[in-house]
C-alpha cells in the first residue's frame, strides 16, 4: 500500500480504478490541478510534482472517493501534473543547444521554414553576450579548489570546453563576418593561457593548435583592424612558446 492510499477508506480505494476513467481535468496552473469527477469539483494542490492537499464539493467531511480518484488518475498520467506552457514561457527555458537541435531538425524537413530563416536572420548581428557568457562558464570550470587563494585556472579542468570553444564557436562568430568580435574573443582566451594557468603540459596541444588556426585566420582578415591583432599577438607569449 502507498502512503497515499492510507488517508482513504478501503471502501473507496475499492472503486477508485473505475472512478479514475471519468476524471476530466479542468485547468492546471502549476500549483492547483481542478478535476471534475461525477459532477463534483476536486482540487489538489502540487507539491514537489505530486498532488497533496485535496478537497471536494461533495463535502462528504472525510477524505472522499472522488479525491482518491484524482490521485490515482494523476499517479497514472504524470504528463497531467505538468502544467500547461505557453511558447513564450518555453522560449524562455528552452536551451540553446536544444533550441538549435529542434530547428536544425525542422529545417531538414522543412524548406520553407529553413528560407524565412535565412532570410530573417542572416544580415542581423549575432548575439554577442550568449559568446561572451559561454566562455564566462567555460573560465569557471577551470577554478579549481583553491582558485579564490591562488587565481589560477586549472587548464585540464576547462581544456576540452575551451578547445570546442576556439573551434566551434570562434569559427561560428567568424562566419558571420564579425571578425573584431572574434578577435576579442581570442585576446581574452590568449590573456588568460598567457597569465593564469597550471597545467599539464599534453593539455596545451591541441589546445594551441586549435588556437593558431584561428589566429591564422584572422591574420588574413581583410576587415580586422591591425592595432586588435597585435592586442592579440602581444597576448600569446606561452601559446607560441609551445608551438
Amino acid at each position: 500500500m502507498k502512503a497515499w492510499e492510507k488517508l482513504y477508506r478501503m471502501e473507496d480505494l475499492k472503486q477508485v480504478a473505475e472512478l479514475a476513467e471519468r476524471v476530466s481535468i479542468k485547468s492546471n496552473d502549476g500549483v492547483r490541478i481542478t478535476a471534475q469527477v461525477e459532477g463534483y469539483e476536486v482540487e489538489t494542490f502540487m507539491q514537489y510534482a505530486s498532488p497533496s492537499y485535496s478537497s471536494c464539493s461533495c463535502h462528504s467531511g472525510y477524505p472522499c472517493r472522488h479525491e482518491a480518484a484524482l490521485t490515482y488518475y494523476l499517479k497514472n498520467h504524470p504528463e497531467a501534473c505538468r502544467k500547461s506552457q505557453g511558447i513564450d514561457e518555453l522560449l524562455n527555458i528552452v536551451g540553446h543547444d536544444d533550441l538549435k537541435e529542434f530547428l536544425e531538425n525542422e529545417f531538414g524537413t522543412n524548406p520553407d521554414l529553413r528560407e524565412r530563416f535565412i532570410e530573417r536572420f542572416s544580415d542581423n548581428s549575432i548575439d554577442r553576450d550568449y559568446y561572451n557568457d559561454k566562455l564566462n562558464k567555460v573560465f569557471r570550470k577551470g577554478e579549481g579548489r583553491d582558485f579564490q587563494y591562488h587565481g589560477f585556472h586549472d587548464l585540464d579542468m576547462m581544456r576540452d570546453d575551451l578547445y570546442d570553444f576556439i573551434l566551434t564557436d570562434i569559427s561560428n562568430v567568424l562566419s558571420t563576418g564579425d571578425h573584431d568580435f572574434a578577435c576579442k574573443l581570442m585576446i581574452r582566451i590568449a590573456k588568460l593561457l598567457n597569465d593564469e594557468t597550471i597545467s599539464t603540459f599534453d593539455s596545451w596541444d591541441d589546445l594551441a593548435e586549435a588556437f593558431m588556426e584561428q589566429f591564422d585566420a584572422l591574420s588574413f582578415s581583410i576587415y580586422l583592424d591591425a592595432e586588435k591583432l597585435d592586442e592579440l599577438y602581444a597576448n600569446m607569449n606561452h601559446i607560441m612558446s609551445v608551438i
